[in-house]
């Protein structure tokens, strides 16, 4: 399969903004972080697609997809891997073996790993425009999300361990009124909220907190942190609560 679309133009183009760069050893004073639109689900995509010139029906697209992707999920749990120009996706063991086991250590689980493919990455890369739109006035940002248990960043948590948040504004402070509205959590797709366990570490610039051992395993989260600390000076105390939220959502182990 290749990406050949009827499309009228095909260079598209996204809108970046700066935003500060809070990782340590930054040479520059600013990353870029791209401006996404409405994420969209399938009705979604199949919403737009007279807009693009596609014209498979909108319940067609809606249905064919729905039966692909449960065939696939099963086809997935069966020990087979699917790949397309998107990406490929498959399952992983994870850990350190003696080469003697029958079977996972207790607490031990597969995961899913999926990843982006050349054909995608070289469509993007050729066809994509970048247009700078100034400096991103945000609530703080969270630029890297690290599962302490697993090391892995930006994908995974594991219940009962350190996740570390790094990035900056992210210091939860609140005045006495606040103090039932603050804090940090772990929003389910549904958006049931969880408060971490414990907040280990609390600055400006980075927070660790403790995952929850009432979460859903594999299911997906994102992070929240509610403060009313200033962005720039964290030790001062705003009147507005500010919601700093992960971009990325993290899969509970």
């Amino acid at each position: 399969m290749n990406f050949v679309y009827p499309l009228k133009d095909k260079m598209h183009s996204v809108i970046a903004k700066f935003v500060p760069a809070c990782l340590p050893g930054a040479k520059k004073k600013y990353n870029a972080k791209v401006m996404h639109k409405d994420v969209l689900d399938i009705k979604g995509v199949a919403g737009k697609a007279q807009a693009y010139n596609v014209e498979t029906p909108p319940d067609r697209i809606i249905e064919g997809f729905n039966a692909a992707m449960n065939l696939i999920f099963y086809l997935l749990s069966d020990g087979y891997s699917f790949e397309c120009d998107m990406f490929s996706i498959g399952i992983g063991v994870p850990g350190e073996y003696s080469g003697t086991e029958e079977r996972l250590p207790e607490g031990v689980h597969p995961h899913v790993l999926i990843r982006t493919k050349k054909p995608l990455n070289e469509y993007i890369k050729n066809n994509v425009k970048v247009i700078f739109d100034g400096i991103y006035e945000e609530d703080g940002i969270i630029d890297k999300i690290k599962d302490e248990e697993s090391k892995a960043d930006n994908s995974t948590i594991t219940r009962g361990f350190v996740v570390t948040l790094t990035g900056k504004g992210l210091k939860i402070a609140c005045d006495k009124e606040h103090a039932a509205q603050t804090g940090a959590f772990f929003a389910s797709a549904d958006e049931e909220e969880t408060p971490a366990k414990a907040i280990v570490k609390n600055t400006g610039l980075e927070v660790k907190l403790i995952v929850p051992d009432t979460l859903v395993p594999d299911a997906l989260y994102a992070i929240i942190l509610r403060t009313q600390s200033a962005v720039t000076h964290s030790c001062n105390i705003v009147k507005a609560i500010r919601e700093v939220r992960t971009d990325c959502i993290l899969k509970a182990k």
